[in-house]
């Protein structure tokens, strides 16, 4: 079992709209953000995220999360998120439960709900981080999804 992964992501979004008898929009941001994964045990996971994002605005978020599995189809989480916009001092936080299912080897879906939350678009990557309910989807991609292990 791995104990720890870590993955560290740079993303340029860049977004061009002219609404119907507007004027042109520009929005671009910069996002830098480093993701940390520890399974001390086989029931537990734990997982960081710290991200900046660079735009008009400035702002960092700060993440924490822990899962636990009930069984090899049931889970349990929790997260903790706050979301800090450098130059203006505001601080939003956002705090929420989910119940994971994995339907398959590799295919997960959850609900969940955010007590309280926040929205922002360049920062939120795959997360659900705005107050209420949601519904997730993930599947893992590796080496063994496409039976290429061990080919050059």
């Amino acid at each position: 079992m791995n104990r720890w992964s870590a993955l560290a992501r740079y993303e340029h979004k860049f977004d061009r709209s002219t609404p119907a008898g507007g004027l042109a929009t520009r929005d671009e941001a910069h996002v830098l953000s480093s993701h940390v994964n520890f399974q001390p045990v086989r029931q537990w996971t734990f997982s960081g995220e710290l991200a900046a994002k660079f735009a008009a605005t400035h702002a960092e978020l700060f993440a924490l999360r822990a899962v636990h599995d009930l069984n090899d189809q049931w889970d349990v989480g929790a997260s903790v998120r706050t979301l800090m916009t450098l130059g203006e001092g505001r601080r939003q936080y956002g705090l929420g439960l989910e119940v994971g299912r994995t339907m398959r080897t590799n295919l997960r879906v959850a609900a969940g709900y955010n007590f309280f939350g926040f929205t922002d678009r360049d920062m939120a990557g795959q997360h659900y981080t705005d107050h209420g309910a949601y519904v997730s989807f993930g599947f893992k991609f590796d080496e063994n999804v496409f039976g290429q292990r061990g080919k050059p």
